[in-house]
């Protein structure tokens, strides 16, 4: 693109200001146009009355791309439109011409939060918690209503606003919050009422920052929300569950919906607001139209019946507004060097025919999707909006709340035993259902099959057999029933992944034990993966990413969504390699750290790419510019990851930031120039504000463009021990690791040995990509063979002990839906769980919350790279086990029965007998010590002889484990 641009101002008559939207002129090129606001305030040719370029300047040359950005940066939104009644509109780009490339310029959120001193009270009394935050705000609420030019917000109307802006200064001050509170209502009121004409931009912006100060002002404080009527706002949308009307027919449920936050965005010409509801993740997801926010749950159904639903949901306001449409964000591409992210988003879309619809969306309060069978047991998912639309009238209203029942129609029944000792993946999925209390009211079932089975398959290249068998050692002394299985002899040498998959399937079928985790010894060239091309997420060079999701799923596993048992994989290529591993795995089980601030320190990383251009108007008098349009991040990386780290920390862990900062840099090819403004962070690519000790006044140090310090202080944390390590940036795209802050395969060998090891959570590009033996990385065909996962896996006692990772490129909407997914699971843990657990959970948040194909893709793309049966810790073990126990036998009837006395209440106890011709273990039962006994739960009706030599796994989350024998003592019946 030309560099030396020339540009194209209408002085619209109308209004007296620069309308850069090229009314009344040729179509500018959207690329250009997202470079107007800047060029005018640097050049002398803002006080011309027409600006026009030269012939053949300004418009895209022959051939050249329109840029795509990611959905919400600002450049087109630099400048913000005229638009409603009485706005010319010719000069409006034709349907597919002048649309954003960007996707959307963002305009201002608004929040009404301030720029500095947030959360320092102001001297004097009877002032609340957080009153100089709030004066400020209301300040920069009143400057925004100055910086509109006369023509869109004349002098009466903005009178009438900044009194009741100074009512409710005044109020505040008085620390009277809820009669400030009613002035700000009133303030909303009157902005409601100027929607029309020339005023409604103004109008929808003013609005939009002026709910989100009455936001802050009522949750700045800790202490509950003080006003009555109010009790809303602040809280997160949950679902209560009536336990009273639930049973095995239908389902009863009261989802509830808080105060949503409100927000301006800009796209093709138009201003739209967009709403976030805390503690709703998911929305209609269909594209071009309206985006309504959705709570989802799993429910589990019967088989053999017909599922119907039925809402009646409580309004609680109507609001008018121009509702954002759902975008495609399209994805975050990975780094081949330091500079600006490569994105590839597609233009802003929007449905203008449903939008000129008089019908209310979504059509219905609530509706049930079918999930299909998952381990057997039939899901469904419930999503209900937090309110309905009405395009032609720009009406939302807004649900108080749903009361939702779920009807099972016919005769129906379940065909699982969710109390099964030996199916703890079950146990997991029974767990993430909103009927999960009816499902453990079921009647047990007896267990079936020719052979006994095994909980964790270890399925293994023969050259890695000899670590196989240690590991599988290790876990059946754990109380985990472990069997080992030659990849290369069920393939007949020949290495076929359906081969292996079949022999998955056929132990789920036949055998007692259903085995509920997968462990994978040997990299892609000794065990193949599953190559899904409907699941690519990069760009056209990048070849079809490597699954292993494949292994997971007893049917076809293209269009599925969860695993039917949980895979990971070592990608070791050595004998070496393989040892290093299965010690690192040993070691973290048998010797945890004794040091109680390991289990509940975490740390995450990332990097804020400063910033969007803020928002400015060309006026007569010059330049006007919102004030809390500064500072505002491009893309949405942080927002999650601090959503995450206030989940965590809620549950008790510490977390260490390591954020840095970049300038963006520009792209031009696309004709975006550097961002060269204020480079102080404030603000989320939302326009959420940064968090107070985040933020201006924080004294966090961001380290702008100068990533040395986040390297280094990434590598301390690691080596002085962290539980997790969360990392959510731009991966590199040879795989060799993160950008922000910057940490390769090369940093990985500066870590020092013999420190707790991290489990990464690296929810960016190509970080797994594991596969490089088969397909080399496009920007680097020569490089390395090694992943940045697999290297942290594979080095001898240092690295990570495990990481979840994916091996291509992949979105950064959906990656932000896994790190709160992540953030949720380990918060919810109470005791002792395992890895696997950790990543289901993290599947169920993608399916529930993200668009049906994202989600699909999202799943097949992330792996365990690592042990999924890895036992995570809450805190340090204290617990002493003991290490004997007294067991007896009886017969009642034809069925044995098998007690065990053990000193330790909550302790699982696993019993085996070795096979007197294979030497090997066979398995006998498993049981819960209460009040000193556990009642052995039998896998067969097998004879129990008098003087029976038994070994026992005893567990405790709070403990290590225990491994020995006991004689079983048979007490016959008179």
């Amino acid at each position: 693109m030309t560099k030396n641009i020339l540009f194209m101002i209408v002085m619209c008559s109308l209004t007296g200001i620069a309308i850069l939207l090229g009314a009344g002129c040729p179509p500018i090129n959207d690329a250009t146009q997202n470079l107007l606001v800047k060029a005018l305030l640097k050049s002398d040719c803002r006080g011309c009355d027409t600006c026009r370029p030269e012939e053949g300047e300004g418009e895209p040359e022959e051939g050249e791309a329109e840029g795509e950005f990611d959905e919400g940066e600002p450049e087109e939104g630099e400048v913000a439109p005229v638009e409603g009644e009485g706005v010319p509109d010719e000069g409006e780009p034709e349907e597919g011409e002048g649309e954003s490339a960007e996707g959307e310029g963002e305009l201002l959120e608004g929040e009404g939060e301030l720029l500095e001193g947030e959360g320092e009270p102001v001297e004097g009394e009877g002032e609340p918690e957080g009153a100089r935050e709030i004066a400020a705000a209301i300040a920069e609420a009143k400057n925004d209503v100055d910086i509109f030019p006369d023509a869109l917000l004349d002098d009466g109307k903005k009178a009438v606003l900044h009194d009741k802006l100074g009512e409710a200064e005044d109020a505040y001050q008085r620390g009277d919050v809820c009669a400030a509170s009613s002035a700000i209502l009133d303030y909303l009121v009157q902005l409601q009422d100027f929607r029309q004409g020339d005023s409604l931009v103004p109008a929808e912006m003013l609005y939009n920052s002026g709910r989100m100060l009455r936001y802050r002002m009522l949750t700045v404080t800790p202490e509950s929300n003080p006003c009555a009527g109010d009790e809303h706002v602040g809280k997160v949308a949950d679902v209560l569950l009536d336990a009273q009307a639930t049973n095995e027919n239908q389902i009863r449920a009261i989802f509830t919906f808080g105060e949503p936050k409100v927000g301006t965005r800009l796209g093709k010409g138009e201003t739209f607001t967009k709403i976030i509801v805390p503690g709703v993740a998911s929305s209609t997801h269909e594209l071009g139209r309206p985006d309504i926010p959705m709570i989802s749950r799993l429910v589990a159904v019967p088989n053999n019946v017909r599922i119907s639903v039925r809402a009646v949901a409580e309004e609680a306001e109507e609001i008018l507004l121009k509702l954002h449409p759902v975008q495609d964000e399209g994805l975050a591409q990975p780094e081949p060097e330091p500079g600006p992210p490569r994105t590839d988003i597609p233009a802003f879309v929007k449905d203008e025919k449903f939008y000129a619809t008089n019908t209310l969306y979504p059509p219905k309060q609530a509706v049930v999707t079918e999930l299909g069978e998952v381990r057997g047991l039939r899901l469904a998912k419930i999503q209900v909006p937090v309110g309905q639309y009405n395009p032609a009238s720009n009406t939302l209203h807004l649900f108080r709340k749903a009361e939702v029942t779920i009807s099972f129609e016919g005769s129906g029944s379940w065909s699982i035993d969710p109390d099964k000792q030996f199916d703890n993946h079950l146990q997991n999925i029974v767990g993430t259902v909103l009927n999960k209390d009816i499902l453990k009211e079921l009647r047990p079932t007896p267990y079936t099959g020719s052979e006994f089975g095994e909980e964790l398959m270890v399925i293994t290249h023969s050259d890695f057999i000899t670590q196989a068998n240690a590991l599988a050692k290790h876990k059946t002394e754990r109380g985990l029933i472990t069997n080992v299985h030659l990849a290369n002899e069920y393939s007949g040498n020949i290495l076929d992944q359906n081969e292996i998959r079949d022999l998955i399937v056929s132990h789920w079928n036949d055998f007692m034990v259903k085995p509920s985790y997968v462990l994978l010894i040997g990299d892609v060239e000794f065990i193949p993966a599953y190559y899904y091309p409907e699941s690519k997420g990069g760009s056209d060079e990048e070849p079809p990413p490597p699954s292993d999701f494949g292994y997971s799923t007893l049917n076809d596993p293209t269009n599925r969504h969860l695993s039917d048992l949980i895979v990971g994989r070592l990608t070791v290529r050595t004998a070496e390699e393989a040892e290093a591993v299965v010690n690192k795995i040993i070691d973290y089980e048998k010797n945890p750290p004794n040091v109680e601030d390991f289990y509940k320190h975490a740390a995450m990383c990332s990097r804020l790419q400063c910033c969007q251009q803020p928002t400015c108007w060309l006026t007569p008098d010059g330049t006007a510019c919102l004030m809390s349009s500064f500072g505002v991040e491009r893309q949405p990386f942080l927002e999650p990851l601090e959503t995450a780290h206030d989940t965590i920390s809620a549950a008790g862990f510490t977390i260490q930031r390591i954020y840095g900062e970049t300038l963006y840099g520009g792209d031009p090819d696309e004709g975006i120039p550097p961002y060269t403004d204020d480079p102080i962070p404030r603000r989320f690519s939302s326009k959420n504000p940064l968090p107070p000790d985040l933020g201006p006044d924080g004294g966090y140090e961001w380290s702008l463009d100068n990533q040395g310090p986040k390297t280094d202080e990434l590598r301390t944390a690691w080596d002085a021990g962290r539980i997790f390590i969360f990392f959510n940036w731009h991966g590199a795209c040879d795989g060799g690791g993160w950008w922000g802050p910057p940490f390769f395969t090369g940093n990985l060998d500066s870590l020092a040995t013999g420190n707790p090891l991290p489990i990464l959570l690296s929810t960016t590009c190509d970080s797994g990509f594991y596969d490089l033996e088969i397909h080399s990385a496009p920007c680097s065909p020569e490089g390395s063979k090694t992943s940045f996962a697999e290297k942290a896996l594979r080095l001898a006692d240092k690295g990570a002990v495990a990481v979840i990772a994916a091996p291509r490129a992949t979105k950064i909407h959906d990656n932000g839906l896994l790190t709160m997914g992540y953030g949720e699971a380990i918060a919810g843990q109470a005791g002792t769980y395992r890895l696997g657990d950790l990543f289901f959970e993290g599947q169920v948040h993608i399916y529930l919350n993200a668009s049906e194909a994202a989600g699909r893709v999202q799943n097949h793309l992330y792996h365990i790279f690592g042990d999924p049966t890895l036992r995570v810790r809450v805190k340090r073990p204290i617990t002493v086990l003991a290490s004997s126990a007294r067991a007896s036998a009886a017969l009642i009837g034809k069925i044995p029965t098998l007690s065990i006395s053990y000193a330790t209440d909550g302790a699982t106890l696993t019993v085996y007998h070795e096979s007197a011709l294979s030497r090997a273990l066979i398995p006998i039962g498993r049981g819960v010590v209460k009040k000193g006994v556990a009642e052995i739960q039998l896998l067969t009706n097998q004879e129990l002889p008098d003087g029976m030599i038994v070994q026992i796994a005893a567990t405790h989350p709070d403990a290590m484990a225990r491994y020995f024998t006991s004689k079983i003592t048979v007490a016959r019946p008179d």
